[in-house]
């Protein structure tokens, strides 16, 4: 494109070079045809150049579309790799690296495209002088934002870090930064609420899920922990229809049918919570929680199925689970240790 745009400038040039018309070169005629030339050339440069601005805008309103399908893409990966049944990790790890590859091409195309916006000004104010001022903002603005992105990528991947690590002053504090640079960032909003539920501070979690849900009414995860803040807050009837919903949204999600189970239990209805550990557990058979939480179920139901309790108790402690004094005295006896 910037070499089509030059032939204006090109035409333009060759008008005002050519020498000044005299008398002896065919008097007024001679001078007309000139000074008309020159007013088509700059009528077509006119022209070359409001073709120029339109494909700039053109290019900016492209590159905000390309980065609204990088973060949908990089949500998905999040999903992929946090909710994939163990049985099919193979294929949806291939899933995973092609979207990754897809991310990376999206930021190539629109690496190339920021370069092409900055080609497009520099060669604007090459011929037209410099832009206003707010364009020249603005043009400044998607110079440095793929650095921005950047740095507040490695932010949020810090604050996952952290929130794995159970560090969660630190995690909220990394997403508030986040936050400050992009108010509406829902990973970060869900992060900075799932920070202060680790905190025990739930009207925060309870308000960052409500600004996910603002702009996502949907989303399982907001959904999800709005619902076990429900519930910790002596509301079981409402934690359940808000579990209920977000399972209809993700129903693959292990931690979901975890926190259903954990509300069904809690409203008595036991034979529905032992249905969804166990379908928790398939999804993912390294949620300790699942099989934790089972063992407990069936040491409810009867010594017949203490032997079940027992394998899968030991189970959740050999994925992390802290053992539980009061429940192995059930499994094993008042002074029992050889089960163990």
């Amino acid at each position: 494109m910037i070499r089509a745009r030059t032939e204006a400038a090109g035409i333009l040039w060759l008008v005002v070079c050519m020498a000044t018309p005299t008398l002896g070169d065919g008097g007024s005629q001679a001078l007309e045809r000139q000074l008309s030339d020159l007013q088509k050339a700059f009528s077509f440069f006119k022209q070359e150049l409001e073709a120029t601005r339109q494909d700039k805008e053109k290019l900016a309103v492209e590159n905000q579309r390309l980065k609204q399908q990088i973060r949908r893409l990089q949500r998905r990966v999040r999903e992929l790799e946090s909710g994939a049944r163990m049985r099919r990790r193979r294929t949806e790890k291939a899933v995973v690296a092609e979207l990754q590859q897809k991310v990376v091409e999206l930021q190539d195309e629109l690496r190339a495209r920021e370069r092409e916006i900055a080609a497009l000004r520099q060669a604007l104010e090459t011929r037209a002088g410099p832009e206003p001022t707010t364009a020249e903002a603005a043009d400044k603005e998607a110079g440095g934002e793929t650095g921005a992105q950047d740095r507040l990528q490695r932010i949020a991947d810090e604050a996952s870090d952290l929130i794995a690590a159970q560090d969660f002053d630190g995690a909220l504090e990394a997403y508030k930064q986040i936050l400050t640079a992009r108010p509406e960032d829902e990973d970060a909003l869900l992060g900075a609420a799932v920070a202060c539920y680790g905190l025990n501070d739930l009207d925060s979690a309870e308000e960052y899920c409500r600004q996910v849900l603002q702009l996502d009414p949907q989303n399982p995860q907001a959904l999800g922990l709005s619902g076990v803040i429900a519930w910790r807050r002596d509301d079981a009837v409402r934690g359940l229809e808000l579990l209920d919903q977000a399972v209809a949204q993700a129903p693959d999600d292990a931690q979901l049918h975890n926190y259903r189970g954990i509300v069904l239990h809690s409203l008595g209805r036991r034979a529905e919570a032992e249905e969804e550990f166990r379908r928790s557990a398939e999804l993912d058979p390294t949620l300790a929680e699942a099989y934790f939480n089972l063992a407990v179920v069936l040491c409810e139901k009867g010594d017949q199925n203490l032997p079940e309790a027992r394998r899968l108790y030991e189970k959740s402690v050999s994925l992390g689970s802290p053992r539980d004094e009061v429940l192995e005295k059930t499994l094993y006896g008042e002074t029992t240790d050889s089960g163990r």
